[in-house]
């Protein structure tokens, strides 16, 4: 019977020992590119490696076909193979199934093995799965220890500038810095801020040099990916923490911008190194967030923009500071702590337009309202992960009376910085004030549970009983702040008054004389009480019914003081009253950036 032609090429595949070589080259191939794989994940080599180990695997398949086809390994040596008589062939295929089967299965799970191995090494995203770090807070191991904020500043330049590379996940910075001075695992640190590396490094500085240590530590083994130390002139800062956030992305394999490629990531914002000295410690102070630390920001901030004019952010840490003046200190007039903060940050954003800093301190610098809320938006738009931008903002809309909007930026910034306290009461607030009680009581809560020793959790928890009318809970959450430290003017005594009031609106009916003690408040000033909703005198006359002496005592703020009625319950008492609703229609349409006057 005569042999057919597809049995004559695979009996000559046979005879050339083809179906073997693709078989232990299939099985070698894929060995290969696996060990290839888990060692550039190991040791952290560049993922292209893997790439090019893939591409001369295939490369060489056929290759080594040809070389199989056409030559043999003998006793004597690599020789060309002879062409085969027919006899020979015809004895191949006449073989038994058993002989002549086993290399061409063996050849078809090598070539099997082999497009498994390439289609898994080429045909995947090599970029890591999570490529993420927490930049913790830098030692001082300066000799007189007075060099905190100088380490602060460091660490916080190189995590801004990480922040900025989109492949990479970085822990916000109040979470990494809440590890500061805690004495606890690495591996442990990052399982809990859920990363893949920690960044840890220490300064040492004296009048002349600096010296920056600074080493990339792998969650999972404990083990140094890099680590390096710097000792340079205070005029290389910049080179420093540049080098350092370049050499940190190439460690975890992430691929920078094309223009951060070109160019640093960590551009030099002064030339002066005694400026920038000073606006480090503004901005460690305004972390602060005390009367006096405030004050001091100021003036660092002011020495920095003095010895360098055109300083950028030390204008918009001085715009920054005197903007958050009101909402933590009466040092300074609302009026002349607005005037100054819009001064320096719009000189800020005539130096450097695109400083997301800068036109977040033109926000700080505005009441709450369209142009503020104008700012933080600009703010965003240069830096969508700018957290504080997004929780200024929601703020913002919540006082203004846009509640969902509010609520999403409050959650926007949450998720951006988790660990941030201001993000995660002002979220609750913007809940509260959108009438969302039932979700703002559980988010207190659940705060609580995290930081029970934070009187202000239990003083707003407090304000969200009273909106509901369940006074005795208010009361005991008040109890519990009293616990901690004396209560606030402002937050908890506030809350006592209301609630006696409507108990007594609720006893008495309406109208009702107000007490002689709450009469004095009509005449007494609150630095605070723009921040508070309505101010207390305001307050106390719509929940007794004296509608009459509250729309008299309205006119007598100017337009644009929202007084609370884009979101404070109380006004729901004197709606039906035309003047009430008339002025709060105005206020509202003040906020949305119309002009009713």
């Amino acid at each position: 019977m005569k042999t057919s032609g597809y049995q004559r090429f695979f009996a000559e595949l046979k005879r050339r020992k083809v179906f073997r070589t693709i078989a232990l080259y299939g099985a070698a191939a894929f060995g290969v590119l696996q060990a290839v794989d888990v060692l550039v994940d190991a040791l952290r080599l560049p993922p292209s490696l893997t790439t090019i180990a893939a591409l001369v695997v295939v490369a060489g398949f056929p290759l080594a076909v040809a070389l199989a086809w056409s030559y043999q390994v003998t006793s004597e040596g690599l020789r060309k193979t002879d062409v085969a008589s027919g006899a020979e062939i015809d004895e191949i295929v006449a073989a038994p199934a058993l002989r002549r089967w086993p290399s061409g299965l063996a050849a078809l799970l090598g070539l099997f093995l082999f497009a498994i191995g390439a289609w898994w090494t080429l045909g995947r995203d090599p970029t890591p799965t999570d490529a993420s770090v927490a930049v913790l807070p830098f030692a001082d191991m300066s000799p007189a220890g007075d060099q905190e904020y100088f380490a602060d500043g460091m660490a916080e330049e190189i995590l801004n500038a990480l922040v900025r590379v989109p492949e990479l996940r970085v822990t916000s910075r109040t979470s990494a810095f809440a590890y500061k001075n805690v004495d606890k695992d690495l591996r442990e640190i990052a399982e809990e801020l859920d990363v893949s590396a920690v960044l840890e490094g220490s300064v040492r500085r004296d009048s002349s040099r600096v010296r920056v240590t600074a080493q990339l530590i792998d969650a999972r083994t404990g083990f140094h990916i890099w680590s390096e130390t710097f000792t340079r002139e205070p005029r290389d800062l910049f080179a420093i923490q540049d080098e350092i956030a370049r050499s940190i992305a190439r460690a975890l394999r992430v691929s920078l911008l094309p223009v951060e490629a070109q160019a640093a990531m960590i551009a030099p914002t002064t030339g002066d190194p005694e400026a920038y000295d000073e606006y480090l410690r503004g901005r460690f102070e305004l972390r602060q967030r005390t009367d006096a630390s405030l004050l001091a920001a100021i003036d660092h901030f002011d020495r920095a923009t003095q010895l360098d004019p055109e300083f950028a952010p030390a204008w918009a840490g001085l715009g920054m500071t005197y903007g958050l003046m009101p909402f933590y200190s009466d040092a300074i007039p609302f009026e002349v702590a607005g005037l100054k903060a819009r001064e320096a940050a719009e000189r800020a954003v005539a130096i450097d337009p695109e400083l997301p800093e800068a036109h977040a301190a033109v926000g700080q610098s505005y009441g709450f309202g369209a142009e503020r809320a104008a700012a933080f938006r600009q703010a965003i738009a240069l830096d969508p992960k700018y957290a504080e931008a997004h929780q200024w903002l929601g703020e913002t809309l919540s006082q203004m009376g846009f509640h969902d909007e509010a609520v999403e930026e409050g959650r926007i910034a949450v998720e951006l910085d988790s660990m941030s306290r201001a993000a995660n009461l002002d979220y609750a607030r913007n809940l509260n004030r959108a009438g969302r009680n039932d979700e703002a009581a559980a988010y207190f809560k659940k705060l609580i549970a995290r930081d029970p020793a934070w009187p202000s959790l239990w003083g707003n928890l407090a304000n969200v009983y009273v909106d509901v009318g369940a006074y005795d809970s208010a009361e005991a959450a008040i109890a519990q702040s009293e616990k901690i430290k004396p209560l606030w003017e402002g937050l908890e005594r506030r809350a006592l008054r209301r609630i006696r009031a409507m108990r007594m609106r609720e006893s008495e009916g309406v109208p009702y004389d107000l007490l002689p003690e709450w009469r004095l408040e009509c005449d007494r000033e609150y630095p605070f009480g723009y921040l508070q909703g309505v101010t207390e005198c305001l307050e106390l006359l719509a929940i007794a019914g004296q509608v009459d002496e509250l729309a008299e005592r309205i006119e007598t703020f100017p337009p644009g003081h929202s007084m609370g009625m884009a979101f404070d319950p109380v006004w729901d008492l004197v709606i039906d009253d035309p003047r009430i609703q008339a002025r709060k229609d105005a206020e509202l349409a003040i906020l949305a950036g119309e002009s009713p006057y």
